[in-house]
């Protein structure tokens, strides 16, 4: 089998509620992405079987919002409803800057890297089950000057309302552009309510275990080490018995938990003794 054809036959081509915007090098034969997230979500995936996405109503940069009142001019159509899945298409696991971060938070925090192809699947099933579509788009870094002059001029919509407001979605400040990004999103068709969303706006999408390919875990107070996520996520899924002896990884059902080289976990104390000199 050629090379070419093997990549074709794992594409997103192959499902019909799965498109995508943007340029973006995926390697359909390695497609992970990564995403940081909080343990309670992994947690979700091992007991729920459920995957988070997010409205964009919750992004922290009011510059990644600016499109979400938009006025739509010369079409009786509405913005569609979304619902997004930030992942990066690169990940350094032992990212200083997300470690210290992620200690100021009063949440434990993991690096999870994800099987887009796997979750492409699932979330095709999810899309067809709820008339939607889902969007992988590539975001676009630009100025703050560019996003202000966008949405105050207006965008000449030359395709489908849908697939330009995901584009205008996928607009964010060039200050960000080491992230490179990739955004997932769900967009159910124009006026369509999201029944499924949660008062917090949370969406919980149905997955597989096998989207998760390795989680990444730092020290914190709750846990201190890979023994206990390992522990934890048995527990979880009800089988198994508690590990006691510490391991740099561990496996579950094929998904591998490793600890942060940034932080190793903490060592027992090791005391020396040694006799007094005797005094005259």
């Amino acid at each position: 089998m050629s090379e070419n054809k093997k990549i074709a036959d794992k594409s997103f081509f192959k499902w019909k509620n799965i498109f995508f915007v943007g340029t973006s090098a995926i390697n359909w034969d390695k497609p992970f992405v990564y995403r940081y997230m909080p343990y309670k979500r992994i947690k979700d995936i091992f007991s729920k079987k459920e995957i988070t996405f997010v409205s964009p109503n919750k992004w922290e940069d009011p510059y990644e919002k600016i499109y979400l009142k938009a006025e739509v001019k010369g079409t009786s159509d509405k913005l569609p409803n979304v619902a997004c899945l930030c992942v990066r298409s690169n990940s350094c696991e032992n990212s200083d800057a997300f470690w210290n971060w992620s200690k100021i938070k009063k949440e434990l925090w993991v690096r999870v890297k994800i099987n887009l192809y796997n979750l492409c699947r699932d979330l095709n099933t999810f899309a067809k089950q709820n008339e939607a579509n889902v969007y992988l788009s590539s975001v676009i870094y630009r100025g703050k000057t560019y996003i202000e002059s966008a949405a105050k001029n207006g965008n000449i919509v030359n395709e489908s309302l849908e697939k330009t407001f995901v584009r205008l979605l996928s607009l964010k400040r060039r200050d960000y552009k080491y992230e490179d990004e990739l955004r997932i999103i769900i967009a159910w068709k124009s006026g369509k309510e999201l029944q499924t969303f949660s008062k917090d706006e949370l969406l919980k999408v149905k997955c597989h275990l096998d989207c998760i390919e390795r989680i990444t875990v730092q020290s914190s107070k709750e846990l201190t080490n890979v023994n206990d996520v390992y522990s934890d996520l048995l527990a979880t899924l009800k089988k198994g018995k508690k590990c006691n002896k510490y391991h740099k990884t561990k496996k579950i059902d094929g998904i591998t938990i490793a600890q942060s080289a940034f932080e190793k976990p903490p060592k027992r104390k090791m005391f020396i003794t040694y006799p007094l000199p005797k005094t005259k």
